[in-house]
């Protein structure tokens, strides 16, 4: 009850803060990749976090929760990218929401609430797997009936081509090759210049000859989620032009390269959340 009642206020002490994150991001004039990038990794700690624990108490080997560890570590970074394009997208439904309900725009608690949930919801799949992988070289009728009744065999049938499309994702060319999953601090570059959207690229993209397995699933998701973005926002379609007028200039797609757009394309949109800069000027 104790280790309950503690993983309880963890959590809720972890969305609190994440939330104010949220609206202290919203409620700035501009951002810089630090501040972004910062606010990305404390809310995946703050999904990964309450998850580890509580399989940690229920492994009491030392061996046991350093592979935990270790698990969650890779699944963090295997996962920012998708997380952090699929967190973007709630983001645009949640800000489309806010200005129906308030006539006001909320992104970053969106954004960064999903991050902590997607976060929190893989390790716990990953988990999960894992704990059952340990029930498997031990015998007795117990440890078969908690297999059971965890249906291990659908688990492992959806979670492995789950696995297998956010590595092909996450590792589109060699440069994706590193321990890091963000390289932005890198690039100096200025902004680029805020857009609005005209195409989706992403559908010419796929007409591309010779193209690997893993830009087409990236492609062809980015095509899903870009026609299906809110059009009755601001910060939403300056993103969403920003990321187009990147990708068509570019002749040479990573993740390493779209994960550092989307993060550009945020700063970029920041000066248009909640009508500092109005998109009728552009």
């Amino acid at each position: 009850m104790k280790i309950k009642k503690l993983l309880l206020v963890i959590i809720t002490l972890s969305t609190l803060w994440i939330t104010l994150i949220g609206f202290w991001l919203d409620g700035k004039e501009t951002l810089s990749q630090n501040q972004i990038i910062y606010a990305f990794y404390l809310s995946a700690i703050a999904g990964l976090l309450p998850t580890l624990l509580f399989f940690m108490f229920k492994n009491k080997a030392i061996w046991k929760n350093i592979l935990l560890s270790l698990l969650a570590l890779l699944l963090w970074r295997i996962t920012y990218f998708p997380i952090m394009v699929l967190a973007g997208y709630l983001a645009t439904l949640g800000e489309s929401l806010a200005l129906t309900l308030f006539d006001m725009s909320v992104v970053y608690p969106f954004l960064l609430l999903s991050v902590a949930l997607m976060n929190a919801l893989s390790l716990l799949v990953a988990a999960t797997v894992l704990f059952l992988v340990f029930l498997l070289f031990r015998s007795g009728e117990k440890n078969n009936r908690i297999i059971n009744k965890w249906s291990s065999l659908s688990l492992i049938s959806i979670s492995i081509p789950l696995a297998v499309l956010a590595i092909g994702v996450s590792f589109t060319q060699p440069a994706d090759w590193h321990a890091i999953p963000d390289t932005t601090y890198l690039d100096d570059k200025p902004l680029p210049a805020a857009s609005l959207p005209e195409i989706n690229p992403y559908s010419t993209a796929l007409d591309k000859q010779g193209l690997s397995w893993q830009h087409k699933v990236l492609f062809k998701s980015a095509e899903i989620t870009y026609d299906l973005i809110p059009n009755n926002t601001q910060w939403s379609q300056v993103v969403k032009g920003t990321l187009e007028s990147e990708f068509v200039k570019t002749k040479v797609i990573s993740t390493a390269f779209c994960t550092k757009v989307h993060l550009r394309a945020f700063m970029t949109a920041q000066p248009y959340l909640n009508g500092k800069k109005s998109i009728n000027n552009l």
